[in-house]
């Protein structure tokens, strides 16, 4: 059986302002991920403190994506946004409130930052 659809979040405009990290916001540090990810899934050796700390600080520097200007009707995708809600997870200036939510697709995933969100479609983490 086929498990959900994800997509990839944007690891850029800030990345470790987001934590907790993963899928499911399972992982506290950037030294978890990697343990889960690169060592546990890939069979990579752990990195020590100072290289997993300067990929962070690499990461952390990734500039967000420029809105597209006029890509969008701001004012409709507004109003949709209010309608749904959509401002009890993404708030304030990283429009993310760092919480693990479902959205009623089955599971729950980390909430992802909108920082850049004009340039990363199709929206939602399955793309609906």
């Amino acid at each position: 059986m086929r498990g959900a659809v994800r997509r990839t979040q944007s690891l850029s405009g800030g990345l470790l302002a987001t934590a907790p990290f993963h899928w499911q916001g399972d992982h506290a540090t950037l030294t978890n991920v990697m343990e889960d990810t690169f060592v546990s899934r890939m069979g990579g050796v752990m990195p020590d403190d100072a290289t997993v700390a300067a990929l962070g600080t690499f990461l952390d520097r990734l500039p967000a994506p420029k809105p597209l200007a006029g890509a969008v009707n701001e004012a409709l995708g507004r109003a949709a946004f209010l309608k749904a809600n959509c401002q009890s997870c993404h708030a304030g200036a990283r429009m993310v409130t760092n919480s693990t939510m479902s959205v009623g697709r089955g599971e729950a995933f980390q909430v992802p930052s909108l920082v850049g969100v004009s340039r990363r479609g199709p929206w939602m983490h399955d793309g609906c």
